[in-house]
């Protein structure tokens, strides 16, 4: 059962269900805390800060989503769960969770910090997709952070990653950065065509976390297409985008990144 919760949990993740993702995550906490494996309830406490990473009220203040600290908490408990255990993939894990977190706060380096800590971690053990997603996370701090020049490398190794690996949900948030980027680079074309890409991998995937990301805590905080062109061009170049296949936009989205 605390299987299935955690596997029902990261669907809906992705899919920005985000109150009943944390019941999930709930559930799971406490069913291992139940059963008393160390190593079982880092893991589950790890999922359960991420209910308090994003605010599901798009409306909402989003440095408000962990008022209490409870997801930090988590946090803070599953790291030294994972310390404790020498489990160094678990601690990674731990710090991206904090870098993510802090991102989607807003607080003042993006989670830059954390991020990067959780990179040399994964790479440490070898993990390379969740090396590729904290490249992702810090291409996005960068961004945010207007060190566009430090992003490019950042987000062309984690493009090559996702698409070597098929990985449609992860290219379809990586799209979004080098969307972002190409906006830096002011050109506004470029950036609405991979926007478009972007959304329809989203669409396709069911990965609508990067629909809500992209609508909700970007456009404000970093580069961004949407509102810098007409609402008629934008859905001009958007449907080039989305009109192509998926070689074509992961082709023409790594021009972005020279």
């Amino acid at each position: 059962r605390a299987r299935l919760m955690e596997a029902l949990g990261g669907v809906l993740w992705w899919q920005a269900d985000l109150l009943a993702m944390k019941a999930a995550y709930r559930e799971a906490v406490d069913i291992w805390r139940a059963q008393g494996v160390m190593a079982e309830i880092a893991n589950a406490l790890y999922n359960y800060s991420f209910g308090f990473a994003v605010n599901p009220d798009a409306t909402a203040d989003p440095t408000a989503a962990d008022p209490d600290g409870e997801g930090r908490r988590a946090l803070l408990e599953a790291l030294a769960m994972y310390e404790e255990l020498g489990d160094l993939r678990g601690q990674a894990n731990v710090l991206w969770g904090m870098g993510n977190g802090e991102y989607f706060h807003r607080v003042a380096d993006a989670g830059e910090a954390n991020i990067r800590r959780a990179l040399e971690l994964f790479r440490e053990v070898g993990d390379t997709t969740m090396a590729a997603g904290s490249q992702h996370m810090l291409g996005g701090a960068l961004l945010r952070l207007g060190r566009t020049g430090e992003a490019r490398p950042v987000l062309r190794d984690a493009l090559r990653h996702f698409h070597g690996a098929s990985d449609a949900s992860g290219m379809a948030i990586i799209l979004d950065d080098l969307a972002s980027l190409a906006v830096a680079d002011a050109d506004l074309p470029r950036a609405a065509r991979i926007r478009g890409a972007a959304r329809r991998l989203a669409a396709a995937t069911g990965a609508n976390l990067a629909n809500f990301v992209d609508t909700v805590f970007e456009a404000g905080t970093r580069p961004h297409v949407a509102g810098q062109m007409s609402p008629d061009d934008l859905a001009r170049y958007q449907s080039e985008g989305a009109a192509m296949t998926l070689d074509e936009a992961v082709a023409y989205a790594h021009d972005t990144i020279g």
